[in-house]
């Protein structure tokens, strides 16, 4: 089409009638008389040129906003990344600790009151042991042997905790007080947590 606008002002027709012609956008200016509408060598209007250049230049510039990261700025971020993990990381440490020994006692907790129950309903002794880093929970049956109450606790397996009990045995009494095994001990150890269950004369937890 620019061929043929050139052609035309070539013999003479008006810029806008040549550029009517060729199909060709007349920019408004370019509609002083007094400035002639020329070509280059290329056969392209120079205002054309220009406009083209700036799209051109405008994608190039789009391209590479949206190429993604290089190889060399994604090590960067990752090293950057594996830094913080470093100083992060130790901070987070005993907070972790403390909430295991928490879930280990309300895990603890939750045995003796089961067992505690179990014995008032039922009229029966039920005792606690605590041994091997194992907390488990039985009571007596009317035919003279054991029947076990709940799930045993495993503090080193479930919670990553050391238990120490002293003594390692605690007796509940069908009217839910507890007069052996008094008093009764059990230490919960992680890192630098710690936490300690005591159990009272009247069967009751601290």
């Amino acid at each position: 089409m620019l061929h043929v606008f050139a052609a035309m002002q070539h013999l003479g027709a008006r810029p806008q009638l040549a550029a009517w012609i060729a199909g060709v956008r007349y920019p408004s200016r370019w509609r002083n008389p007094v400035e002639p509408f020329t070509f280059n060598t290329l056969g392209t209007a120079p205002h054309l040129l220009t406009r083209t250049s700036m799209l051109h230049t405008a994608q190039r510039s789009r391209r590479r906003s949206v190429g993604g990261f290089s190889l060399v700025e994604a090590m960067v971020v990752v090293a950057i990344m594996g830094i913080l993990v470093l100083l992060i990381a130790p901070r987070f440490d005993p907070v972790l600790a403390g909430r295991h020994v928490k879930a280990a006692k309300a895990s603890f907790t939750g045995l003796y009151n089961r067992a505690r129950m179990a014995a008032v309903q039922n009229r029966v002794n039920a005792t606690i042991t605590v041994t091997g880093n194992v907390a488990s929970a039985t009571v007596s049956t009317t035919w003279g042997g054991t029947q076990n109450v709940g799930t045993a606790v495993l503090f080193d397996t479930d919670f990553g905790v050391t238990a120490t009990a002293n003594p390692t045995t605690v007796t509940i009494q069908p009217s839910g007080l507890v007069r052996t095994g008094l008093p009764f001990e059990l230490i919960l150890v992680r890192s630098d947590a710690a936490d300690t269950v005591r159990i009272t004369g009247y069967g009751r937890i601290e």
